[in-house]
């Protein structure tokens, strides 16, 4: 009899160990979530001195891999740094050497031009308004056509308006671009020390997963980095080389230009050709007509060869997805809406398939759980029997051979 009691004490432990070890579990994760989400508030409350630190964050993930492939050849990685660093500021010296000048020089021939060139564009208005009105059409399809052309034209300006305005404001970016590097450079440093740390501060049951899923994170976000900072100094170059052939003024600027707006999928392009299209038109419609050629032959070369090589499947997002998150990103934030929708798309999706993954593997591991027939309790040793065949659930895609290391830490 005593020992009967023994095992049922023994056998309700075990049972209570499971739903109290479940409610601590739960406790663990919704402290993990509060504390995501007041972490999540207070970025949010001091928005306004967090540049820098984007800007940081940039800057290493673009010099990471360089880093990382000279401490692979043998070098300590302090000077590994400071050899991509030298090689960064040389470059970007080089490139500001020669940009620079031409830029002011061609700026200050706008700023003296301007005048002309939008009294050219009100003539031409104005001929093109004149023409339109001259045209025999029934008051049904007039209307139509009136109303297609206001919402155009103030839809076009409002991207338009929208972009100047996030470039305008990316000016008060100067003091964090200066801070960013050195940032930049003690984050590189200490790399290995901030993941450490990190992984520390999560659950220990938890780690596995949550490196693997944000290393698909971190592999999306600078894969799209590293080629679309490529993709963009390439087709401003191309563009403003193509003007300066055609004998379009202000090459290099509307170059610059280009390629800060090619950031912005299939809207970005458009924008940046804009400015060289109108002033084709104040020097003549044929000069308009090559400006336009140019710049759907850089297009093509974009979309057929070097979009492919250099971004390549980058997000994982098919193109319809990644225009509708463009919209959407543009109706929601604005310019900095368009600018981000691409990456945060990627990150979403990366998250929404492990959520996925995750819910078919318990759905699946539930539906093979055997039932098990209700019995009395029994007193004594249980019979031995055979143990049932149970169909094999296999796990959600995720490889976390690298990250097992985590949890024995």
């Amino acid at each position: 009899m005593v020992a009967g009691e023994a095992r049922g004490t023994a056998k309700g432990g075990m049972k209570m160990a499971g739903p109290n070890w479940m409610a601590v579990r739960r406790y663990r994760v919704a402290a993990l979530v509060l504390t995501m989400l007041a972490i999540v508030a207070l970025l949010y409350r001091v928005r306004g001195i967090l540049s820098p630190f984007v800007l940081a964050g940039v800057i290493t993930y673009i010099l990471e891999p360089p880093v990382r492939t000279l401490e692979r050849r043998g070098f300590p990685r302090l000077l590994s740094i400071v050899l991509i660093y030298f090689l960064v500021i040389g470059a970007v010296a080089l490139t500001v050497a020669w940009v620079v000048p031409s830029a002011l020089a061609e700026l200050n021939a706008l700023a003296q031009s301007l005048p002309g060139y939008m009294q050219q564009a009100e003539q031409l208005g104005l001929r093109v308004q004149s023409f339109y009105a001259r045209l025999s059409l029934p008051e049904a399809v007039r209307a139509t056509l009136d109303l297609s052309i206001r919402n155009a034209e103030s839809g076009l300006l409002r991207v338009i308006g929208d972009a100047i305005t996030g470039i305008l404001g990316a000016a008060s970016w100067l003091p964090g671009l200066i801070l960013a590097p050195f940032l930049a450079f003690y984050a590189l440093k200490d790399l290995a020390v901030i993941k450490a740390g990190f992984v520390r501060s999560l659950p220990r049951e938890s780690r596995t997963e949550v490196m693997a899923v944000l290393s698909g994170i971190d592999a999306v976000l600078s894969r799209f980095l590293r080629g679309q900072l490529i993709l963009s100094a390439v087709i401003g170059a191309a563009f403003a080389f193509g003007l300066r052939l055609l004998g379009i003024p202000f090459w290099v600027i509307i170059g610059v230009f280009a390629a800060f707006a090619e950031v912005i999928p299939y809207f970005g392009p458009v924008i940046g050709a804009t400015p060289a299209v109108i002033i084709a038109l104040t020097r003549s419609p044929a000069l308009a007509l090559n400006v336009i050629i140019l710049f759907v032959v850089i297009q093509e070369i974009e979309n057929v060869v070097l979009a492919p090589k250099i971004m390549g499947d980058s997000i994982g997002l098919h193109p319809l997805w990644v225009f509708f998150a463009v919209l959407a990103g543009g109706e929601l934030a604005g310019f900095w809406g368009l600018l981000l929708a691409v990456p945060t798309a990627g990150v979403v999706r990366v998250i929404g398939a492990y959520a996925v993954r995750k819910l078919s593997m318990a759905a699946t591991q539930a539906a093979a759980e055997p039932p098990r027939p209700p019995g009395p309790p029994r007193s004594g040793p249980a019979p031995t029997s055979r143990p049932v065949a149970r169909p094999v659930v296999r796990a959600p895609h995720v490889d976390k051979a690298p990250y097992a290391k985590y949890n024995e830490e």
